[in-house]
């Protein structure tokens, strides 16, 4: 397992080395940085702007102070130690990354709620209707089937019609309180939620067909005993991995939903950061994404071990 981890935050480390050089590349391909970065502006001031960031030097000594900022901490006039500095974001004034992390935490809250949500309805659904026939098992994988083929931001909208606008009993947009979790939740755990159901289903269906689990009950066991010593185990695996991309999903897929609902994440940030031409942050963004998506796939792997010690990794 120790070998496992080491691999793979090794493979984290080539994995932020690329996606760093893609948002230096990019950040110079998408033409003058100084255009991007503060928009229309005199010839005089450009030449200026570009002397002062450093963008006159040439392109290897640009990247190698892009990594110099990135890698090693600083203290700024301010007395304040940046750490992973993509510089200043031009509309708040403050570090990007600073300006990232301080709304981390509203978009974790919302995906482990959302996470939590699909994990607690859809898989009991799956384990329901794989061990029962007739028309409930029907109807929950129907209306799993719907739920799986609606977009986010229409649920989103449906739902706000309905709970916020008719009925009243929710908020329609914000962030404060548990009512406020409610709506978001439900839409970004909807696609997941979904997933997990039809496919905790069809992973126990082909399990409870397999010869050992006749063997076990052919030795007495009850059908509960079988499928909670035998079957639901090996069942997970193919669940695990759903869990594990979903969890890569809501962050990074939280950028309509947020945004539908007003949430002060970083996927509404994004957004704003881009129509504001405020890259400094979408770089800062797209780093903390990558490297939560790279953990996503560690934890999964942990997990494949920790429920099945016979797979190897090579």
């Amino acid at each position: 397992m120790a070998k496992l981890i080491v691999n793979r935050l090794i493979q984290l480390v080539f994995v932020i080395i690329v996606v760093s050089t893609l948002l230096f590349v990019l950040m110079r391909a998408s033409g003058d940085p100084v255009s991007v970065l503060y928009g229309d502006i005199d010839n005089e001031t450009r030449l200026k702007l570009r002397r002062e960031l450093g963008f006159d030097d040439p392109l290897i000594v640009q990247y190698a102070r892009f990594w110099r900022d990135l890698l090693i901490p600083k203290v700024d006039a301010r007395g304040n130690w940046r750490w992973f500095d993509f510089g200043d974001s031009l509309r708040a004034r403050r570090p990007a990354m600073q300006v990232v992390l301080d709304n981390l935490g509203n978009t974790v809250q919302l995906a482990v709620v959302s996470l939590a949500l699909a994990v607690v309805v859809g898989i009991p659904l799956g384990i329901f209707s794989a061990l029962t026939r007739g028309l409930p098992s029907v109807f929950f994988m129907l209306m799993a089937l719907i739920l799986q083929s609606t977009p986010s931001f229409f649920l989103g909208i449906i739902l706000v019609l309905i709970f916020a606008v008719q009925l009243r009993i929710l908020p329609p947009f914000g962030y404060g309180t548990p009512a406020h979790f409610i709506l978001p939740a439900i839409c970004l755990a909807g696609f997941p939620m979904a997933r997990l159901a039809r496919l905790m289903r069809s992973a126990l269906l082909d399990v409870m067909s397999m010869d050992y689990i006749r063997t076990a009950r052919a030795k007495g066991l009850s059908n509960s005993m079988v499928v909670i010593r035998h079957a639901l185990r090996n069942a997970m695996i193919p669940i695990v991995t759903a869990i594990g991309l979903d969890i890569a999903f809501l962050l990074s897929g939280s950028v309509i939903i947020e945004n539908l609902f007003a949430w002060p994440g970083i996927g509404r940030q994004l957004v704003t950061s881009t129509f504001t031409r405020d890259y400094n942050v979408v770089q800062a963004i797209v780093f903390i994404v990558a490297i939560w998506i790279v953990l996503a796939f560690l934890l999964v792997d942990i997990a494949y071990k920790w429920i099945d010690p016979r797979i190897k990794y090579d």
